[in-house]
């Protein structure tokens, strides 16, 4: 084969791989969104075996997600755990000890997805992700729900149940699932723009 019958060869392959990268539809990538602040983080617990519900304060969150893509989403948070408020003065305080939050060694909860699918029965989108709190990292779930807005706007609604023992909130006595309960129950509300 002559040196000139390669090269037109190659070249015809170099133009027939561009004109077929130019023909195929372009990947959709993630639209990406800031929690605004009117979103709410809530938490859902059980103290003597009556519920009691509290919110964080401050929080931050950054959502990268197309719903026609969701397996290219991404969702980081970062919450202060000192903002935590249930309402009731002594519990908020013990929740900041060193047996609780110990946030004074750990001010931050972060929060970031490993994958984003599409739920198995059809209801929204299931996140796995490492929730980091208290030092401890632990794989968490979070179903949610992800609606886009005529203007561009956007709203994740979620939940994740948690032990907090796996976190080591609550020691020594604390550690009793009769006084305080085991599973902690936390809901998201993110109000979003781009």
């Amino acid at each position: 084969m002559l040196r000139s019958d390669v090269v037109f060869r190659l070249s015809s392959l170099a133009v027939l791989a561009i004109s077929s990268a130019l023909l195929l539809p372009p990947v959709a990538s993630a639209a990406s969104y800031v929690a605004r602040d009117e979103s709410e983080l809530r938490f859902v617990g059980r103290q003597q075996g009556a519920p009691f519900t509290g919110r964080f304060e401050s929080f931050s969150a950054e959502v990268d997600f197309d719903p026609g893509n969701p397996q290219a989403g991404r969702i980081h948070a970062e919450v202060d755990v000192r903002s935590a408020d249930s309402r009731n003065r002594d519990r908020d305080e013990y929740m900041q000890a060193r047996d609780f939050f110990y946030s004074r060694k750990y001010p931050t909860a972060t929060f970031d997805t490993l994958s984003i699918a599409a739920a198995d029965d059809g209801d929204g989108y299931q996140a796995r992700a490492k929730l980091t709190l208290r030092g401890k990292t632990r794989e968490v779930t979070m179903r949610f729900s992800f609606l886009v807005a005529e203007d561009g706007a956007a709203a994740l609604s979620g939940v994740v149940l948690l032990n907090r023992l796996d976190f080591g909130i609550g020691q020594g006595e604390w550690r009793d699932t009769s006084e305080i309960g085991n599973e902690v129950r936390v809901e998201i509300e993110l109000t979003l723009r781009r």
